[in-house]
């Protein structure tokens, strides 16, 4: 007897990864909706350095040639980028924000009282 029939009250909902899904780091989010469509866009982002413009030394012997290893200067201005944007319907977004409150509680707490041990410990 499997444990989905041992729990009539219970389902098992097998999840599957999307082709290319992938784990990312984001340091931040926005969130807008609902929009025309009725929908609700959050974008996660992270902080990121962007190179726009290198400038290195050049060899006086070889036209064309740069010394990589002499940097002259290096304009880096910072940059969002952004990883994702999701899409979703009213349900959808209320249940994200439940669950990220529910999240967040435990958090909240550890900021509060940094010097306490965490509860359950």
């Amino acid at each position: 007897m499997s444990a989905q029939q041992a729990d009539q009250s219970m389902i098992t909902v097998k999840h599957i990864r999307a082709v290319g899904y992938r784990n990312e780091f984001v340091g931040g989010m926005f969130s807008a909706g609902p929009l025309n469509d009725g929908l609700y866009r959050v974008t996660l982002f992270r902080d990121a350095f962007d190179v726009v413009h290198e400038q290195l030394a050049a060899d006086p012997n070889v036209p064309g040639k740069a010394l990589g290893a002499v940097q002259q200067s290096m304009e880096v201005p910072l940059v969002r980028e952004d990883v994702v944007t999701l899409i979703m319907n009213r349900d959808a977004m209320i249940g994200l924000g439940r669950d990220l409150i529910k999240q967040a509680g435990g958090v909240i707490e550890e900021v509060a009282a940094p010097n306490e041990p965490a509860r359950g410990a």
